[in-house]
């Protein structure tokens, strides 16, 4: 039975799979401004009513990374933000605590 997309996720002890996302730009850049970066993100991160789940860096080629999350609490959306390059996200799996799987459609771009 198929369960609407802003249901109330029961268990977040889920990985979050982003499988086959591919960046059409430079990679992200290091050294001070990448610090700087860090710093404006943790005060957006204090200032958000978002519960930030994870992060990752893309290396610019074609790209497969996992988010695996060990909360419990319940979340009702998932927010995925993208900084500092173009992405395109050809896939996004997302596995729940009851072994559920969900795979919303995601060619928006």
């Amino acid at each position: 039975m198929a369960r609407p997309i802003d249901m109330r996720i029961t268990s977040l002890a889920l990985a979050l799979s982003l499988a086959a996302c591919t960046v059409q730009s430079r990679p992200a850049p290091a050294g001070p401004s990448e610090r700087q970066d860090n710093r404006s993100d943790r005060a957006f991160d204090r200032n958000s009513q978002w519960d930030k789940l994870g992060e990752r860096w893309v290396n610019g080629r074609v790209d497969r990374d996992v988010i695996a999350v060990q909360r419990r609490e319940r979340y009702s959306k998932l927010k995925i933000v993208v900084e500092h390059s173009a992405l395109e996200l050809h896939d996004i799996v997302i596995h729940f605590g009851n072994g559920e799987v969900f795979s919303p459609g995601t060619r928006l771009i």
